[in-house]
């Protein structure tokens, strides 16, 4: 289930990006483990990123994109089945960043 949900968050940044490159990163802080997705395309409006998990919703600016609007949703859904958080920043027509935390008992060892 963890991998549909990151697969979506990436294929969205991808469809959404054009032909711009998606950056993914994944790192370790502490006891979190973060993994951010950003891109450089259409954005998304910022009185319509709090309505983003609702099944079915589809930002403004998305309509002349395929999808159901299903995706985000089941993605949160899911992340949070999975103890973590999930948190997005955009800017309209300037791109999307997207972070996913979770928590973990995984720390590095001292050398």
């Amino acid at each position: 289930m963890l991998k549909t949900a990151i697969t979506n968050l990436i294929d969205n940044a991808c469809k959404f990006s054009g032909h711009e490159l998606v950056d993914v990163t994944l790192t370790i802080e502490n006891s979190t483990i973060c993994l951010t997705i950003s891109d450089k395309g259409i954005g998304i409006l910022e009185n319509e990123i709090s309505n983003l998990f609702q099944p079915f919703f589809r930002a403004s600016n998305a309509y002349s994109y395929k999808g159901l609007g299903i995706g985000l949703s089941l993605a949160e859904k899911i992340i949070k089945l999975h103890g973590g958080a999930i948190d997005f920043q955009s800017n309209s027509a300037k791109g999307t960043k997207v972070d996913v935390r979770f928590n973990t008992l995984f720390r590095t060892p001292n050398i």
